[in-house]
């Protein structure tokens, strides 16, 4: 019996420390998908930027 439960505790721990990796690498996943969601956002309004000031050089050849 003593066996089983210190079986038992060992896959308990082995399992609470799978858990914790993955949830680790799941942050750390998070973390770094919402780095590339703001240099994305950055590089937008960078194009955002550069494609109102070339219509803006546009307009007087336009008339």
């Amino acid at each position: 019996f003593i066996h089983l439960v210190e079986e038992a505790e060992w896959c308990h721990k082995e399992l609470a420390a799978n858990v914790f990796d993955q949830t680790w690498l799941a942050k750390e996943s998070i973390r770094v998908q919402e780095e590339i969601l703001a240099i994305s956002f950055n590089e937008e309004e960078t194009v955002d930027g550069w494609i109102e000031a070339l219509e803006d050089n546009l307009k007087p050849l336009l008339k």
